[in-house]
Formats: C-alpha cells, sequence, structure tokens
C-alpha cells in the first residue's frame, strides 16, 4: 500500500524509511543506547555539521531511534498543525529547546528552534512541518507512553479535521 494514502494508524507504525536493521534484518526500531558516534574522519566530521552530509553526531541531537520515531511523526497527517497539537497536548514531556534531560522533552522544530529559516531551508536541515523531537527520560514508561499515545490521538483530531475542512 503507498504510503500517501494510508490511514493514521498505518502511518504511525510504518511512516518514515526505515524498513529494517541492514545487519540483523530485524523490523523492529532497534534502540540506540550510546550517547557519541564515531565519525570515519575529519572530512566526515566536518561534513556532518555543516549538513552536507546526514548523519549522527551525538545522542542529544539525534540517533537512529529517535530519528525512526520523527519520521513517523512526521509522516502522519495534518504536517504542522498536527505538529503542534502533538506538542501542546503533551502532558508529561516537558516542551523545552535543550534537549538533554533526565526528564522528557518535546519540541516542534519548525515553530520553534528553526522558525527563523524559510520552508525550502527547514527541508534542508531535515526539519519537515510534522516533525518533532523527542528525548526520552527516566520516567515509568509506561507513563510516557500514555503521554505519547494521547498526544498522537490530538495529532491524529488535527489531521480528520484538515480532512474534513478540504
Amino acid at each position: 500500500m503507498p504510503l500517501d494514502i494510508a490511514r493514521f494508524e498505518t502511518l504511525a507504525l510504518h511512516g518514515g524509511s526505515y524498513r529494517a536493521d541492514p545487519t540483523t534484518g530485524a523490523v523492529a526500531v532497534p534502540i540506540y543506547q550510546s550517547t557519541s558516534f564515531q565519525f570515519q574522519d575529519t572530512e566526515h566530521a566536518d561534513r556532518l555539521f555543516a549538513l552536507d552530509e546526514l548523519g549522527f553526531i551525538y545522542s542529544r541531537v539525534a540517533n537512529p531511534t529517535q530519528d525512526a520515531l520523527e519520521q513517523r511523526i512526521a509522516a502522519l497527517e495534518g504536517g504542522a498543525p498536527a505538529g503542534r497539537r502533538f506538542i501542546n497536548a503533551l502532558r508529561l514531556f516537558y516542551h523545552v529547546a535543550d534537549i538533554g534531560d533526565a526528564r522528557s522533552l518535546a519540541i516542534h522544530p519548525a515553530t520553534t528552534t528553526h522558525s527563523q529559516l524559510s520552508p525550502e531551508n527547514q527541508l534542508a536541515t531535515g526539519v519537515s512541518p510534522g516533525y518533532v523531537r523527542l528525548s526520552v527520560g527516566i520516567e515509568h514508561p509506561d507513563d510516557i507512553i500514555a503521554d505519547l499515545v494521547q498526544a498522537l490521538d490530538a495529532a491524529r483530531g488535527a489531521g480528520e479535521a484538515q480532512r474534513a475542512a478540504a
């Protein structure tokens, strides 16, 4: 099924580009517990920091687990309205620009840290209208999941309202 016609629940599971781990073939998104990622050489580091090449620099900035979740959230219907609604519906997550704490944090870069950029420049830096960045803290996993579920439900409402208006 093409994802551009998939429903919300399907996009939540299959949105983004992650299909399987290239080494193991595992289809569940792996949880990376690394804080740092090794550069191949200084030129590789330069390309990553200049955003000439996509990759991972430091876990507080991004990691493969976050990337897969962020792509899935961005693929959900509603774009920026869904992203805003998702952030505004979070109860446990703090809405802050600093993504690195023992507490769970969230931000909608298109309307905060990257709002000064044009839509084209936002996309060039990996920020789409519905992109949401999460930093999962050490709260009880059931509380974290419950907060994400209710916020995703609120974001789905934004997508449904947008479709109804069209």
